[in-house]
């Protein structure tokens, strides 16, 4: 007979097992983080429509504002428009035309700072594939109103992909002309002007390929979907990007769902979202995304629950304000004008471990910054903790970098930077990690880095390239953050450190001084940005400085205007709010080819001035330059630069004096009252006289005579009459002209 109660408590133990077992699994499952999937778009919305149907065009965001460059339909329609985006709900006000059109298409883009590249492509009728490369500066509004033709692509090529990694600008697959697909991948160098250098092979795409996306991602390219020739793809690749440039064999990662051929794409943070395209059979709707790791490898590819409105392929996407665009586009039937936009739901939160200096630590806050003792005004305080705002942030930079020892082997901190800024740097006689009154020298910084290479085994580049933007540029700081790159940030009388982005797309800062996290907190807005970017690069440089009140413009052998321009405000005591001295002026001219060079100097009013010329070579060591002049309105000084790449010590520098130059400078030095009138007519005469003379074989001794004269003449009036500073500009002025008759 069975003995049910020993059943039933046998029953009872079984299922408190159950349960417990159910209790402990949850808790196990919550214990651990669990993989979430949350979808990276909302439903779409159609805003402005483009003025025309377009397809295979390519666009760009800056400065709140949408634009379009080339494309076509049935015909090629010149385009350059854009549309301001209502920051209410991200939709678009009426397109607006730019300025200077371009008049091709399956062409692609990257963007570097403020320079747009649009590379490649092709113009019908017939369809022929072209290799023309160019540049366009986004000015403040946005836009771009013309364009500069750059070293074209070795080969004519179209529906290729670009990007830019650092300083460098990628191009790779694209058809050519004979209906073959490329396979290389090209890179060039740019300069900081926007300029690019020659291009080189740096590898190859796994197959050939054209109509794929490609995206970098710290130090890696990621290519996906595409067309081989004869298969479209739905397969996604790494590659490592190597110091010279050149990248690592592609290694296969997670595919996407299906073959995906000229979709539109961007990257939010470290995901990508990939919008239509065709599958080789149909025009798609469907949006995919994945998450890339820090190894460059993607996550398990997920679909969107909001497709397009339509099936399309042939457009362009890009991302503004926490939406995702995408404009125009082609069914396989029908070209289109529309433009659609969904909210992105992707976090941009970053935090780069950029280590918080404080300019007051006393382990160095006490010493005496630059020269301070001979600009700071008694009874102002003239160490560290008052003054070395810029220094302190530099130091947090090549900290994060890994340079955490100086060329000689101590640990480097914002004491011992400012000893090793103040000291002869290049073991030479002069003293250049400071400018005027304690303005920090940044090429001589990004010099430190590659001195320090050897000191420095956790940095992994040759060096530190420095450049700098002349104002605020939210894409720009946006773009180097989330590349990993920390920004310098210049406010009034301050420097911080831009090192981070919030949930909210506020930057985030460490600074050197005060209480403060976020740049919200200095209005979203800096003077100017000073930027570091590990690279492999020669260290060649053309620094020109002035103060303030001078114009001044740096040229090539064929009178085109080069380098990069921005000005330095003074820095100012944070607690009685003193500034350090006047702003000046800099032209910093990166990687300059050997040759002649000419800078042009004016005013607007009357001005005695100081120039200071550096040329560093590609090894970092330099030769420094000063003049003294003085010009008026309407008067030009000019300095010729004879610049050697390879050995700084066969640089040199002159300022180019004419009969003309020294009447200008007595008119100049008269106006501003340090020559006497009976000085300025004696001088004025014997100038003139002495030119008049100077043209004839016959009378050129004369000439010679009458300069001599001029100048024992300002030697006894100097202090009575002629000013020590009228002396020294008349007669190196006058010397210059006795040596060259």
């Amino acid at each position: 007979m069975l003995n049910y109660s020993v059943i039933f408590k046998m029953y009872i133990k079984i299922l408190r097992r159950l349960i417990l077992g159910f209790i402990l699994s949850i808790l196990i499952f919550f214990s651990h983080p669990q993989t979430i999937f949350a979808d990276s778009l909302g439903s779409w919305s159609n805003t402005t429509n483009l003025p025309n149907p377009l397809a295979s065009h390519i666009s760009y965001t800056s400065a709140n504002k949408i634009s379009v460059v080339g494309g076509a339909n049935t015909v090629v329609v010149p385009t350059n428009i854009s549309s301001v985006i209502n920051n209410a709900d991200g939709s678009l006000l009426p397109w607006i035309s730019s300025g200077s059109a371009l008049s091709l298409f399956w062409h692609s883009s990257a963007i570097k700072d403020n320079f747009l590249y649009v590379l490649g492509g092709a113009t019908f009728p017939p369809t022929v594939s072209i290799n023309t490369v160019y540049k366009g500066v986004i000015d403040n509004q946005g836009v771009i109103t013309s364009w500069t033709s750059l070293t074209p692509l070795p080969q004519n090529l179209s529906i290729g992909s670009s990007t830019v990694v650092g300083t460098r600008l990628y191009f790779a697959g694209g058809f050519t002309n004979g209906g073959s697909t490329n396979q290389n991948v090209y890179f060039a160098n740019i300069n900081v002007d926007g300029t690019i250098g020659s291009w080189t092979i740096a590898g190859l795409l796994p197959e050939p390929m054209s109509g794929f996306g490609m995206v970098e991602n710290g130090n890696n390219l990621i290519v996906f979907g595409g067309y081989t020739g004869s298969v479209y793809s739905d397969k996604v690749y790494r590659a490592s990007i190597n110091l010279d440039g050149t990248i690592s064999a592609f290694i296969e990662t997670a595919a996407l769902p299906e073959a995906v051929y000229r979709s539109a794409y961007i990257k939010v943070g470290s995901t990508i979202i990939s919008a239509g395209g065709r599958n080789g059979t149909n025009s798609l709707n469907k949006i995919y995304y994945a998450n890339i790791n820090l190894d460059g490898t993607i996550d398990s590819w997920q679909q969107s629950a909001n497709n397009l409105p339509e099936a399309l392929y042939a457009t362009a996407a890009a991302y503004a304000n926490g939406f995702m665009y995408v404009t125009g586009g082609h069914n396989d039937a029908l070209y289109f004008n529309t433009v659609y936009y969904a909210p992105v739901n992707v976090s941009n939160e970053i935090d780069l471990a950029v280590p918080l200096l404080k300019q007051t630590e006393p382990l160095w806050g006490g010493f005496m910054y630059d020269s301070a003792d001979q600009w700071a005004p008694p009874p102002e305080p003239v160490d560290i903790a008052r003054w070395g705002c810029a220094l302190t942030s530099a130091a947090m930079v090549f900290q994060y970098y890994g340079i955490t020892k100086l060329p000689n082997g101590i640990d480097l901190n914002p004491g011992t930077l400012n000893v090793f800024l103040k000291n002869d740097i290049n073991l030479d006689s002069t003293k250049d990690g400071y400018r005027y009154e304690g303005h920090v020298n940044w090429a001589e910084l990004s010099n430190i880095s590659k001195l320090g290479k050897s000191q420095n085994p956790g940095f992994a580049y040759d060096v530190l390239e420095f450049s700098a933007y002349d104002g605020h540029n939210n894409d720009l700081l946006q773009n180097d953050i989330e590349n990993g790159n920390p920004v310098i940030l210049q406010e009034p009388g301050h420097f911080v450190v831009a090192k981070g982005i919030n949930e909210d797309d506020k930057f985030k800062i460490n600074d050197p001084f005060y209480e403060k996290s976020s740049l919200s907190e200095y209005g979203d807005t800096s003077l100017s940005m000073k930027r570091f970017i590990p690279a492999d690069s020669d260290l060649s440089y053309i620094v020109v400085s002035t103060q303030d009140s001078i114009n001044m413009i740096l040229k090539d052998s064929l009178g085109n205007e080069v380098g990069m321009h921005t000005t330095e405000y003074p820095i100012k005591n944070p607690e009685t709010g003193t500034d350090n001295g006047d702003p000046a002026k800099f032209i910093y001219f990166s990687k300059p080819t050997g040759g002649d060079y000419s800078i042009l100097v004016n005013a607007s009013s009357p001005t005695n001035y100081e120039i200071q010329i550096l040329t560093y070579d590609s090894d970092g060591q330099h030769e420094k330059f000063i003049f003294s002049g003085i010009v008026e309105p309407g008067d030009e000084d000019n300095y010729s630069i004879a610049f050697d790449k390879n050995n700084s010590g066969n640089s040199t520098s002159t300022q180019d004096i004419t009969f003309d130059s020294l009447i200008a400078d007595i008119k100049s030095l008269y106006s501003l009252h340090e020559i006497n009138f009976g000085n300025y007519l004696y001088l004025l005469v014997q100038a003139r006289t002495a030119k008049g003379l100077s043209g004839n074989q016959v009378t050129k001794a004369g000439s010679i005579a009458l300069l001599k004269a001029m100048d024992r003449q300002i030697l006894r009036a100097k202090g009575r009459g002629v000013s020590n500073n009228a002396y020294n500009i008349l007669h190196n002025d006058i010397q210059t002209l006795l040596s060259s008759i």
